[in-house]
C-alpha cells in the first residue's frame, strides 16, 4: 500500500499545490508568447528598416538623374527634348554603374556610406530574427576551441575524421578543377560580374520551394550592396570567369561569413567547402582579437560536417555574441588575404 501510494503520489498531488502547477504552466506560456511575440516585432521592425532605408539608397544610386533632373543644365526646347534628355543622362548614368565599377559605383556607395554604416545592426538583429522564427540552429565556431596552427594541412588533420574525410575529398576537386580565388574589398563591388551570381544561385535555391526568388534576390542584393567594411571573395574558374562569391566581415569581436552563392556547373567543384574551411582558418588567425566565427543559418548538415557547432535558437546568451546590435568593422588584416595553397593541402 506504502509503495502504492509513494508511486501515485506525484498524480495525486493536493488540490493546492495541483492548481499552482497548473497556474505556473500558464505563466510560463504566457511569457513564452510574449517573447515571441517581442521577437518578432524586432523581426518585423528590423527587416522593415533594412528594406526601406535600404531601397531609398538603392534607389537614391541609381536614379538621382531622374529624381533630381530638374537641378541639372538642361538644353533649350519644348518639353519632349527636355524629357529625353534627361532620360538619356539616365541611361548614360546606370551604365557606368554597371560597366565602370571603380571609379563610378565605388564614388557614389562611398557617398552613402555613412547611412550604410548605420543601417548594418540591423542585419544582425533580422539575421537572428529569422532564424528564430525559423527555430533554425545558427552554426558557429569558437576561435579558441579551434586547432591553433595557420596550417591549412595541420588544422585539417585534427578535425574530427568525418570532417577530414569530407573536407579532403571537397578540397581535392577544388584544386583539380583549378578554381582560383581573389579577395577584395565590398566597395569594388561590380553590378556586372558578382551580381549575376546572386541572381542565378537564388533562382535555383527556391526551385520547389514556396519563394519567391524576386524577393529573395532583393533581401540579399540589400546586404551585398549596402554591408560596409566587408570583403569579398571571387572564385574563378579554369578559364578565368567568376563562378562563385562569398563574403565577410567583422562586428565586435565575431567574424561574420555570412554569403555565399555560387553558378549551378560549379557548385560540386568544392568550392563552398574550401570557403568554410577557409573560415576556419581565418578565425584561428584573428584569434584573439576575433573570439566567435558565425556561420549563419541553413545548410546544416554540410556545416556540421565541415567542423562548425550548433547554437539552438533559443539560446539569447549565446546568439547575442553571435549576432551583436553592433555596427560592422574591417576585419583583422591577418585574414583578410589568407589562402589555402594546393601545394600545402597536397603535400599533406
Amino acid at each position: 500500500m506504502n509503495a502504492e501510494s509513494d508511486a501515485t503520489a506525484p498524480l495525486l498531488a493536493p488540490e493546492g499545490e495541483s492548481g499552482g502547477g497548473g497556474n505556473g504552466d500558464a505563466v510560463q506560456e504566457d511569457e513564452e508568447q510574449k517573447s515571441s511575440m517581442k521577437e518578432e516585432l524586432l523581426r518585423v521592425g528590423a527587416m522593415l528598416g533594412m528594406v526601406l532605408i535600404g531601397m531609398a539608397v538603392v534607389l537614391l544610386i541609381f536614379f538621382w538623374p531622374l529624381m533630381f533632373g530638374s537641378l541639372l543644365p538642361a538644353p533649350k526646347g519644348n518639353a519632349a527634348v527636355v524629357v529625353g534628355y534627361r532620360i538619356g543622362i539616365q541611361v548614360v548614368h546606370f551604365l557606368l554603374l554597371v560597366f565602370l565599377p571603380f571609379p563610378y559605383l565605388y564614388l557614389h556607395r562611398k557617398v552613402c556610406h555613412p547611412i550604410r554604416i548605420l543601417l548594418m545592426p540591423l542585419v544582425n538583429e533580422v539575421s537572428r530574427s529569422e532564424g528564430v522564427r525559423e527555430k533554425e540552429v545558427t552554426w558557429y565556431n569558437k576561435c579558441s576551441d579551434l586547432p591553433q596552427t595557420r596550417d591549412p594541412p595541420v588544422l585539417l588533420s585534427r578535425l574530427k575524421p568525418s570532417c577530414r574525410k569530407d573536407l579532403r575529398k571537397k578540397l581535392r576537386l577544388f584544386f583539380e578543377n583549378e578554381i582560383t580565388t581573389q579577395t577584395v574589398h565590398s566597395d569594388f563591388l561590380s553590378l556586372r560580374h558578382d551580381v549575376p551570381i546572386l541572381w542565378a544561385h537564388e533562382k535555383r535555391a527556391v526551385q520547389g520551394t514556396d519563394k519567391s526568388v524576386v524577393e529573395e534576390f532583393i533581401k540579399r542584393f540589400l546586404v551585398l550592396f549596402l554591408v560596409s567594411h566587408a570583403y569579398l571573395d571571387r572564385y574563378y574558374d579554369k578559364d578565368g570567369k567568376i563562378c562563385a562569391l562569398g563574403q565577410f566581415v567583422s562586428c565586435k569581436n565575431t567574424i561574420n561569413n555570412f554569403m555565399y552563392f555560387c553558378l549551378e556547373e560549379q557548385r560540386r567543384f568544392g568550392i563552398w567547402q574550401y570557403h568554410h574551411f577557409r573560415g576556419l582558418l581565418r578565425a584561428v588567425a584573428a584569434s584573439p582579437e576575433i573570439e566567435y566565427i558565425n556561420f549563419q543559418v541553413h545548410q546544416g548538415y554540410a556545416k556540421r560536417l565541415a567542423g562548425s557547432i550548433a547554437a539552438d535558437y533559443r539560446d539569447d546568451e549565446l546568439l547575442s555574441k553571435l549576432y551583436p546590435f553592433a555596427l560592422y568593422k574591417r576585419p583583422p588584416a591577418s585574414v583578410i588575404d589568407l589562402k589555402i595553397e594546393k601545394e600545402g593541402f597536397m603535400g599533406s
